[in-house]
């Protein structure tokens, strides 16, 4: 059962990244342009330092690609700024994350592996088998 559940989450996991993936290319050609007016012409060292970003927040940076193309500012609205306690919340949701969903991967993880194989164990023999 717990294997299941952990090859499961490995699945979505990888889905999520392989999404992000093949969301790259266009990510790089368009989306940066639009969201970051300073991104054009950037380097290509700045384009890889901004990669796995762009891979670990895909969603976000679709919803914002979107909303630039229907006209938004993709950098927010400076007359309505976000406020400094939904910035606590977002800290609190993924503090929470960080402290209490990662260990309990790990712990997962850690748990459902198999057995170490003992090396120093001598293969039985016909005779031993008797």
């Amino acid at each position: 059962m717990i294997e299941n559940t952990a090859v499961g989450f490995w699945i979505v996991v990888g889905a999520y990244d392989a999404i992000g993936i093949l969301l790259l290319v266009p990510f790089h050609l368009k989306a940066l342009k639009v969201l970051d007016n300073q991104a054009e012409g950037s380097s290509w060292g700045f384009r890889i330092l901004v990669t796995p970003g762009l891979v670990a927040f895909w969603p976000l940076v679709l919803l914002k690609w979107r909303a630039a193309a229907q006209g938004a500012n993709p950098a927010g609205d400076q007359a309505r700024p976000v406020a400094p306690i939904q910035i606590r919340r977002l800290q609190a949701v993924l503090m929470f994350a960080v402290v209490v969903v990662v260990p309990l991967v790990v712990a997962l993880a850690l748990g459902t592996r198999p057995a170490p194989l003992d090396v120093d164990a001598q293969p039985a023999s016909a005779e031993d088998a008797r």
